[in-house]
Protein backbone atom coordinates (compact mmCIF):
# COMPACT_ATOMS: atom_id res chain seq x y z
CA UNK A 1 0.00 0.00 0.00
CA UNK A 2 1.59 3.38 -1.24
CA UNK A 3 1.19 6.63 1.04
CA UNK A 4 -1.41 8.03 -1.13
CA UNK A 5 -3.56 4.88 -0.41
CA UNK A 6 -3.92 5.94 3.68
CA UNK A 7 -5.01 9.65 3.12
CA UNK A 8 -4.29 9.60 7.29
CA UNK A 9 -0.45 8.73 6.78
CA UNK A 10 1.72 11.35 5.28
CA UNK A 11 -0.89 13.47 4.56
CA UNK A 12 -0.71 16.60 1.72
CA UNK A 13 -2.19 19.07 4.88
CA UNK A 14 -3.68 18.59 8.14
CA UNK A 15 -6.78 16.46 9.13
CA UNK A 16 -9.35 18.16 11.47
CA UNK A 17 -10.42 15.56 14.00
CA UNK A 18 -12.85 16.20 17.67
CA UNK A 19 -12.07 14.42 20.81
CA UNK A 20 -14.09 14.80 23.78
CA UNK A 21 -13.19 15.07 27.73
CA UNK A 22 -16.09 12.91 28.77
CA UNK A 23 -16.96 13.20 32.46
CA UNK A 24 -19.11 11.71 34.90
CA UNK A 25 -18.80 12.81 38.45
CA UNK A 26 -14.94 12.22 39.52
CA UNK A 27 -13.97 9.67 36.30
CA UNK A 28 -13.50 10.92 32.65
CA UNK A 29 -13.94 8.31 29.45
CA UNK A 30 -11.06 7.17 28.23
CA UNK A 31 -10.94 4.81 25.32
CA UNK A 32 -8.13 2.09 24.14
CA UNK A 33 -7.21 3.10 20.37
CA UNK A 34 -7.58 -0.44 18.10
CA UNK A 35 -6.19 1.64 15.67
CA UNK A 36 -2.90 4.14 14.32
CA UNK A 37 -2.14 6.83 15.30
CA UNK A 38 -1.94 5.46 18.74
CA UNK A 39 -2.35 2.25 18.38
CA UNK A 40 -3.11 0.50 21.68
CA UNK A 41 -2.99 3.57 23.42
CA UNK A 42 -5.41 5.63 25.93
CA UNK A 43 -6.84 8.42 24.50
CA UNK A 44 -10.10 10.51 24.25
CA UNK A 45 -13.05 9.35 22.45
CA UNK A 46 -13.20 11.24 18.94
CA UNK A 47 -12.01 10.92 15.36
CA UNK A 48 -11.71 12.67 12.07
CA UNK A 49 -14.47 15.02 10.70
CA UNK A 50 -16.20 14.58 7.60
CA UNK A 51 -16.82 16.93 5.08
CA UNK A 52 -19.89 19.37 5.11
CA UNK A 53 -20.25 18.40 8.91
CA UNK A 54 -20.57 20.63 11.92
CA UNK A 55 -17.72 20.34 14.35
CA UNK A 56 -19.82 19.48 17.34
CA UNK A 57 -22.59 17.19 15.32
CA UNK A 58 -18.76 15.29 14.55
CA UNK A 59 -18.23 14.96 18.22
CA UNK A 60 -21.65 13.73 18.87
CA UNK A 61 -21.15 11.40 16.14
CA UNK A 62 -18.11 9.74 16.59
CA UNK A 63 -18.43 9.70 20.09
CA UNK A 64 -21.79 7.74 19.55
CA UNK A 65 -19.40 5.18 17.31
CA UNK A 66 -16.61 4.93 19.35
CA UNK A 67 -18.77 4.64 22.88
CA UNK A 68 -22.38 4.27 21.97
CA UNK A 69 -23.37 6.94 24.23
CA UNK A 70 -25.22 9.99 22.81
CA UNK A 71 -23.69 13.38 24.02
CA UNK A 72 -24.14 16.46 23.08
CA UNK A 73 -20.75 18.70 23.92
CA UNK A 74 -21.06 21.16 26.92
CA UNK A 75 -18.38 23.37 25.73
CA UNK A 76 -15.06 23.93 23.90
CA UNK A 77 -12.03 23.40 25.44
CA UNK A 78 -8.84 23.79 22.93
CA UNK A 79 -7.53 23.09 19.99
CA UNK A 80 -4.64 20.52 19.72
CA UNK A 81 -1.94 19.60 16.95
CA UNK A 82 -1.12 16.29 16.67
CA UNK A 83 1.92 15.69 14.60
CA UNK A 84 3.55 12.40 14.73
CA UNK A 85 7.27 12.45 12.33
CA UNK A 86 8.08 8.91 11.28
CA UNK A 87 11.66 7.70 12.34
CA UNK A 88 13.10 9.72 8.91
CA UNK A 89 11.41 12.51 10.41
CA UNK A 90 8.64 13.03 7.78
CA UNK A 91 5.34 13.79 9.20
CA UNK A 92 3.63 10.50 9.12
CA UNK A 93 -0.02 12.04 11.06
CA UNK A 94 -0.74 15.50 11.32
CA UNK A 95 -4.28 15.97 13.18
CA UNK A 96 -5.26 19.37 14.66
CA UNK A 97 -7.88 18.58 17.11
CA UNK A 98 -11.00 20.19 18.60
CA UNK A 99 -11.64 19.40 21.87
CA UNK A 100 -14.48 19.39 23.80
CA UNK A 101 -16.01 18.19 27.11
CA UNK A 102 -19.88 17.28 28.11
CA UNK A 103 -20.88 15.16 30.96
CA UNK A 104 -22.74 11.85 31.21
CA UNK A 105 -24.97 11.38 34.02
CA UNK A 106 -26.13 7.98 32.63
CA UNK A 107 -25.62 5.07 29.94
CA UNK A 108 -23.27 2.31 29.44
CA UNK A 109 -19.96 3.40 27.75
CA UNK A 110 -19.32 0.36 24.99
CA UNK A 111 -16.18 0.15 22.53
CA UNK A 112 -17.45 0.51 19.33
CA UNK A 113 -15.25 1.40 16.26
CA UNK A 114 -11.73 2.11 16.12
CA UNK A 115 -11.60 1.30 19.92
CA UNK A 116 -10.71 -2.17 21.82
CA UNK A 117 -11.45 -0.87 25.45
CA UNK A 118 -13.50 1.92 27.06
CA UNK A 119 -12.89 2.99 31.00
CA UNK A 120 -14.34 5.14 33.18
CA UNK A 121 -10.82 6.40 34.56
CA UNK A 122 -10.68 8.23 38.30
CA UNK A 123 -9.47 11.62 38.10
CA UNK A 124 -6.95 11.37 40.76
CA UNK A 125 -5.27 8.37 38.81
CA UNK A 126 -4.88 9.21 35.07
CA UNK A 127 -1.07 8.45 35.40
CA UNK A 128 -2.29 4.70 35.74
CA UNK A 129 -3.12 4.85 31.50
CA UNK A 130 -0.04 6.68 30.19
CA UNK A 131 -1.88 9.34 28.89
CA UNK A 132 -0.08 12.18 26.50
CA UNK A 133 0.63 15.11 28.26
CA UNK A 134 -1.57 17.48 25.93
CA UNK A 135 -4.53 14.79 26.90
CA UNK A 136 -4.12 15.25 30.67
CA UNK A 137 -4.42 18.99 30.20
CA UNK A 138 -7.39 18.85 28.07
CA UNK A 139 -8.72 16.87 31.22
CA UNK A 140 -7.66 19.51 33.87
CA UNK A 141 -8.96 22.24 31.90
CA UNK A 142 -12.50 20.49 31.14
CA UNK A 143 -12.65 19.60 34.80
CA UNK A 144 -12.01 23.12 35.66
CA UNK A 145 -14.29 24.50 33.11
CA UNK A 146 -17.30 22.07 34.16
CA UNK A 147 -16.58 23.67 37.68
CA UNK A 148 -17.04 27.10 36.18
CA UNK A 149 -20.01 26.49 35.10
CA UNK A 150 -21.43 24.79 38.33
CA UNK A 151 -20.68 28.02 39.93
CA UNK A 152 -22.14 30.18 37.51
CA UNK A 153 -25.42 27.82 37.31
CA UNK A 154 -25.68 28.16 41.64
CA UNK A 155 -25.18 31.38 41.69
CA UNK A 156 -27.82 32.24 38.42
CA UNK A 157 -30.37 30.38 40.22
CA UNK A 158 -29.75 31.91 43.54
CA UNK A 159 -29.96 35.08 42.09
CA UNK A 160 -32.87 33.56 40.16
CA UNK A 161 -34.88 32.87 43.56
CA UNK A 162 -33.63 35.32 45.31
CA UNK A 163 -35.44 37.76 42.37
CA UNK A 164 -38.35 35.96 42.56
CA UNK A 165 -38.63 36.28 46.63
CA UNK A 166 -37.93 40.11 46.17
CA UNK A 167 -40.83 40.68 43.75
CA UNK A 168 -42.96 38.48 45.90
CA UNK A 169 -41.74 41.07 48.86
CA UNK A 170 -41.98 43.82 46.94
CA UNK A 171 -45.57 42.59 45.77
CA UNK A 172 -46.61 41.64 48.74
CA UNK A 173 -45.97 45.35 50.81
CA UNK A 174 -47.54 46.77 47.54
CA UNK A 175 -50.58 44.68 47.95
CA UNK A 176 -50.90 45.41 51.80
CA UNK A 177 -50.34 49.18 51.54
CA UNK A 178 -53.42 49.04 48.28
CA UNK A 179 -55.53 47.34 50.65
CA UNK A 180 -54.84 49.88 53.52
CA UNK A 181 -55.13 52.67 51.22
CA UNK A 182 -58.75 51.08 50.00
CA UNK A 183 -59.72 50.50 53.51
CA UNK A 184 -58.68 54.88 54.14
CA UNK A 185 -60.68 55.56 51.02
CA UNK A 186 -63.54 53.91 51.62
CA UNK A 187 -63.39 55.30 55.49
CA UNK A 188 -63.05 58.57 54.54
CA UNK A 189 -66.02 58.64 51.80
CA UNK A 190 -68.23 56.92 54.19
CA UNK A 191 -68.64 53.69 53.27
CA UNK A 192 -66.73 51.61 55.76
CA UNK A 193 -66.90 52.53 59.38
Amino acid sequence: MSHKDNFREYPERPIVGVGGVILRADRVLLVKRAKPPRHGAWSLPGGAQETGEKAAAAFSRELKEETNLDIAPAGFIAVVDFIEPDDAGAVRHHYTLLDYWAESEAGQARPGSDVAEVAWAPLERLEDYDLWDQTREVIRTAVALRAAQRKRSSRHSLKGHLRTAGIAVVFGLTAYGAIHLLLWFLKSIGLMA
